[in-house]
């Protein structure tokens, strides 16, 4: 595997607390240092590569005669602390790689899904206006609005997007970013009120309807993504 890892991925579930102990499926730093002879902070590429490699992306690209659409999840890590009851939770919804324990928790690498990129491509000679505001992405637990960086988290649910607009014969990449995160310039700030959805769900697609209202019309499309947990790499499953 490439040490140079690109962020671009995919992937869903949402978070529950369990209540009875449940199998939790942690990656293994150790293993992962002693193969390519890496930092502990250098770890959590080499998940998200893995996570990446695990995964079958289908039916992620709609096409008419106006437009071009491909749509890719995207996966990164968060950096968190918890106890021992949460940390059996995550590992049962999610994928987990611990880093640490002691007085204050668990620390661990978790990865999260913040939002979807899309990729149009104006196949027209006219302008395409979207609607951002009345249309839609599915990823992970969340179904609802997708909502451009920079848009604040406490404005999120409720701004007024301007629309977006595709030049003709051009091709516009967007991040469409889930309004139950926090916003602040395209970066993740959590608000300490709550968790952050924990959306990692193995064998199950995480994504789910992208909806796009163009030019006063719909469209409509569900795409997958899939990561295979049997080609998951430096895992332990932990009763």
């Amino acid at each position: 595997m490439k040490k140079s890892v690109s962020a671009l991925l995919i992937a869903a579930a949402f978070f529950s607390v369990a209540a009875a102990p449940v199998s939790a499926y942690e990656y293994d730093k150790d293993a992962i240092k002693k193969e390519f002879k890496c930092k502990l902070q250098e770890t959590a590429a080499y998940v998200l590569a893995d996570l990446a490699q695990a995964m079958t992306i289908s039916d992620n690209i709609f096409e008419n005669d106006l437009l071009r659409l491909e749509v890719k999840p995207y996966i990164t890590t968060e950096d968190e602390s918890f106890g021992s009851s949460v940390r059996k939770s995550l590992g049962a919804n999610s994928v987990i790689m611990v880093t640490g324990g002691g007085m204050a928790g668990y620390a661990m690498y978790i990865p999260v899904l913040p939002y979807l990129e899309a990729t149009i491509t104006n196949k027209t000679d006219q302008p395409l206006e979207i609607d951002l505001d009345r249309s839609q992405i599915t990823i992970g637990g969340y179904s609802g609005r997708g909502v451009m960086a920079g848009v604040k988290f406490s404005e999120a649910s409720n701004a007024i997007q301007p629309p977006l607009i595709i030049f003709p014969n051009a091709t516009k990449t967007v991040a469409l970013w889930r309004t139950d995160f926090t916003f602040f310039e395209g970066t993740i700030i959590k608000d300490p009120r709550w968790l952050p959805p924990f959306d990692l769900a193995l064998n199950t697609n995480i994504l789910g309807e992208t909806i796009l209202k163009v030019n006063d019309k719909y469209i409509a499309f569900v795409p997958s993504a899939v990561i295979d947990e049997s080609k998951l790499h430096w895992r332990k499953i932990k009763k």
